[in-house]
């Protein structure tokens, strides 16, 4: 009974003593999470934009296929066109069919790829924030345009344009395209 007196005594006091801490602490968790889903619909516009870019040129609705399982010529599946090699690399153990056929997987697969060429770029170009909204070789640069780039044509493809100005391009996309294209999604960096 002593017990539950405090408790209740406490709980009395907090309520009357700090409402406004109490009003504070919620609005702070109000915005936080706003700002997280925020986040997570501007990451899913970007992923969105990135898998009209990687199958909708190539497979504008082919009557074999539809782009959650499409494979191009190189080997490179799904809505984002990931290589089997980096599937595995990123922890992939199931069968590309699998893969092929469930846009869930898909989804987890892409964001692990976006969080492993954010670590990539803090490990292979350091000082990558600094180059955040200045221009090199005519692109302003932002950490979307850079995730896409890095996607486009590896950690290595980035390297090259930053360092020495050299374009990676495919049959219908550089690597200056992407970083144009997708230079203006800001959703923080929360993958």
């Amino acid at each position: 009974m002593k017990t539950l007196m405090i408790i209740l005594y406490l709980f009395i006091s907090i309520k009357i003593f700090a409402p406004t801490s109490c009003e504070q602490i919620s609005d702070r968790i109000l915005q936080k999470t706003s700002l997280t889903m925020l986040s997570n619909i501007i990451l899913n516009e970007f992923l969105y934009a990135l898998q009209l870019q990687e199958t909708w040129d190539e497979f504008i609705f082919p009557e074999k296929e539809t782009p959650l399982s499409c494979v191009n010529e190189i080997g490179a599946m799904g809505l984002w066109q990931i290589m089997p090699k980096t599937l595995r690399g990123l922890g992939y153990k199931g069968s590309f069919d699998k893969f092929l056929h469930s846009e869930s997987l898909q989804q987890e697969y892409i964001k692990k790829l976006l969080k492993t060429n954010k670590k990539y770029l803090d490990v292979y170009i350091s000082g990558w924030r600094d180059l955040i909204d200045t221009e090199i070789h005519g692109i302003t640069i932002t950490p979307s345009g850079l995730l896409a780039a890095c996607h486009f044509a590896g950690i290595g493809g980035l390297k090259k344009f930053l360092d020495k100005g050299y374009v990676a391009k495919d049959r219908n996309a550089s690597i200056t395209h992407y970083l144009k294209k997708f230079g203006g999604y800001n959703f923080g960096l929360t993958i």
